[in-house]
């Protein structure tokens, strides 16, 4: 049989929560005419965290969004990570269905710790690019595949000078 908590138990469990946690930001690129950059964040509040180029704060707001930790795979491939939003309205599967499953579109993840967000510190960083976004009826939820920068999308130099080659070329 279920008991009730007591106030006692209440406070002991607020004491294990941190009052500064670690804040992950999304931000995901839409090919709209203009570009529309969706922002959500993990975190129970809207996060003002960088300036658009008018000098506007930029608003992550909270969002039904999960991710999970980066898989290593024994093949040498590049790691990916997993990305899941609750998509209870069908907003983000109509988006993914209209611009081709967001394939190669930019996300940018932001880490940061909520006392930092007032000193207007920098945030940890990761820019990759979405491989393959899946719908799925159960919830219904869409999960997104973020790699880093395609291999096969990088320009390399035409040509490469080296000292043997080049007899000008001097280190």
């Amino acid at each position: 049989m279920a008991r009730d908590m007591s106030i006692g138990h209440y406070i002991e469990a607020a004491k294990l929560s941190n009052p500064e946690p670690w804040i992950w930001l999304f931000e995901i690129q839409v090919p709209t005419d203009p570009v529309t950059m969706y922002r959500m964040t993990l975190h129970d509040e809207p996060v003002e965290y960088g300036e658009d180029p008018d000098g506007n704060p930029l608003t992550f707001l909270p969002a039904p969004i999960a991710h999970q930790g980066v898989p290593e795979s024994s093949d040498g491939s590049l790691p990916k990570l997993n990305i899941t939003l609750q998509d209870t309205l069908g907003i983000a599967a109509a988006t993914v269905d209209q611009h081709g499953g967001l394939r190669g579109q930019p996300v940018w993840i932001h880490v940061i710790q909520k006392s930092q967000l007032a000193l207007g510190d920098a945030a940890q960083s990761f820019k990759g690019q979405i491989s393959s976004a899946t719908i799925t009826d159960d919830g219904p939820r869409v999960a997104l595949e973020i790699s880093s920068v395609d291999i096969y999308q990088t320009s390399f130099p035409a040509r490469v000078y080296t000292k043997k080659r080049f007899p000008g070329l001097r280190r």
